[in-house]
């Protein structure tokens, strides 16, 4: 599989996700593949990708690029602290 063919299975599994009500169960790679922009996104499938990252926790433990992205979109009200 080539690296085509691998975003583009993976892009549909995201779909598949986040049109379901299983979209909490998005894998934190899936989400960081979203927000990088590995996979096409819509801005509401970029932003549930950001939710999960704060839900799960995940973001505190990332590089500070994420930790400043998420206050900024919290701030913004786009996701919330659950």
């Amino acid at each position: 599989m080539n690296q085509q063919e691998f975003n583009k299975a993976v892009e549909a599994d995201i779909q598949a996700l986040l049109h379901t009500k299983q979209a909490a169960t998005i894998s934190v790679y899936d989400a960081i593949s979203i927000i990088e922009g590995d996979v096409q996104s819509t801005e509401e499938e970029a932003l549930a990708a950001w939710q999960h990252l704060l839900d799960t926790g995940v973001v505190w433990r990332l590089q500070g690029y994420y930790q400043r992205q998420i206050h900024a979109l919290v701030d913004a009200g786009l996701v919330e602290v659950r």
